[in-house]
């Protein structure tokens, strides 16, 4: 699972466990295995402790050990002498590329990493293995035990750690001179649009100067967002919908594609760094009204026609995934239903005044997420799922306000949970000393 999507046991889950990919980042469900660690290492802890434990029960403790330590033996040496079976069949997740690196030698780097890894987990498995004997064959004291355990643990996670905490100095920049000349230039013009890189640099930057990107635009696996991902299409209505209004690709690469490209993409202005900044001239707002919708249920249909229909106008009709509540314009005889202006844009908060002249649907460009909840005039309305992966509230004709607030019921039940658990620990804390002062 440390592996993260570049294994099988990372897909397989992603496709089959349930809610895994609800995380808003699935690698978090991970806490799972944490807890289960430490539930476990707290009753060793108790086994070690416990001097008139049955010597049978514990006989099987440690030989459940030696059955663990013996698979993972079994494991190193399929990976040491199978490497070619393994490469045929995890091919597709060994090869695959990150953000920061791609070729066909991270076949070799990937395998290496897991025939050193399963080398040193074995290592480690036996002394486990070995201590556990020791103390169950009474030669050594519980005692003695457990420091033992307790300094196999730190090497190892030393071992882990010193590659990826980095102790240092945090820098100091000036963020004047750290923006580069597209921050510059974009700073006045982006509003609440989008932009993406698409040279070398990182999205992550533009992100921290606060331009809202969809490869940063949240750090996601969500099944929806990773479908539209899959499937975008730069000359699609998928960056309209997605308020992309600016893209960014080496000089090169435009003149190479400058026919495709220009019936939708005008460059605006030429980096230092030969970069070429192109603004989208069909790009929709952060809010827009439609007319009519089109029912349409199947998530591979709703991909096909945002990434490839031609006749398919975002502006005026929005797919969505079940009828709607109110009578709405047939496709084709609708026009333009009113305009929508975002008033207040917060991480946790959006505020829309709209003015509709008929029956429409509201749609926002961002992300369905089914812990938003809308009022319209002050009252509670339903969110729809629209155009796949963004969020929309039907509205009947008039003057409106429509308010988005983020209120997940999950963290409120998990705050009161964590709060119970500091309360309930403090009270055993407080029972152990009562009943060692008694």
């Amino acid at each position: 699972m440390a592996l993260g999507k570049y294994t099988f046991v990372y897909r397989f889950m992603f496709e089959h466990l349930p809610a895994f990919s609800k995380f808003r980042v699935p690698k978090m469900i991970l806490f799972l295995f944490a807890f289960g660690a430490a539930v476990l290492a707290g009753r060793g802890i108790d086994a070690l402790a416990e001097v008139t434990a049955e010597r049978k029960k514990l006989a099987w403790w440690v030989g459940w050990c030696g059955v663990l330590v013996a698979f993972i033996g079994l494991l190193w040496i399929g990976i040491r002498f199978g490497g070619q079976s393994i490469a045929e069949l995890m091919g597709e997740y060994l090869s695959a590329p990150t953000r920061y690196q791609s070729g066909t030698q991270l076949i070799a780097e990937r395998y290496g990493f897991m025939l050193v890894e399963g080398t040193i987990s074995f290592a480690i498995g036996v002394l486990y293995l070995v201590f556990f004997f020791a103390w169950f064959k009474k030669w050594l004291p519980a005692q003695v035990v457990v420091l033992l355990l307790a300094v196999l643990l730190l090497a190892d996670l030393w071992r882990v750690d010193r590659h990826f905490f980095v102790v240092t100095n945090p820098p100091q920049l000036n963020g004047k001179t750290a923006k580069n000349d597209i921050v510059a230039f974009l700073e006045p013009r982006i509003d609440h649009y989008r932009m993406q890189p698409l040279n070398d640099e990182n999205a992550h930057y533009y992100a921290d100067n606060g331009f809202a990107n969809i490869s940063a635009y949240v750090t996601i696996s969500e099944r929806r967002y990773k479908q539209f991902l899959d499937a975008f299409n730069l000359m699609s209505t998928m960056p309209d919908i997605m308020n992309l209004k600016y893209i960014i690709m080496p000089s090169a690469d435009f003149t190479a594609q400058k026919g495709v490209l220009a019936a939708k993409y005008t460059p605006v202005f030429i980096s230092a760094n030969g970069s070429v900044v192109l603004e989208n001239r069909t790009v929709l707002p952060k809010s827009w009204l439609v007319p009519s919708v089109a029912v349409v249920t199947d998530p591979r249909q709703q991909i096909a026609v945002l990434s490839s229909a031609q006749d398919f106008n975002p502006s005026l009709v929005a797919l969505v995934e079940s009828p709607p509540p109110l009578p709405l314009m047939p496709y084709g005889q609708a026009k333009e239903a009113g305009i929508a202006r975002v008033d207040i844009y917060e991480p946790n908060r959006i505020a829309v005044n709209a003015s509709a002249s008929a029956n429409a649907l509201l749609v926002l460009g961002e992300k369905y997420y089914r812990w938003w909840n809308a009022k319209v005039d002050g009252k509670p309305a339903e969110i729809y799922p629209v155009d796949h992966i963004l969020r929309g509230v039907y509205l009947t004709p008039g003057e409106h306000r429509v308010e988005f607030v983020f209120d997940p019921l999950p963290f409120k039940i998990g705050k009161w949970l964590t709060l119970t658990s500091f309360l309930f620990y403090a009270l055993l804390l407080g029972r152990e000393i009562w009943q060692r002062r008694h």
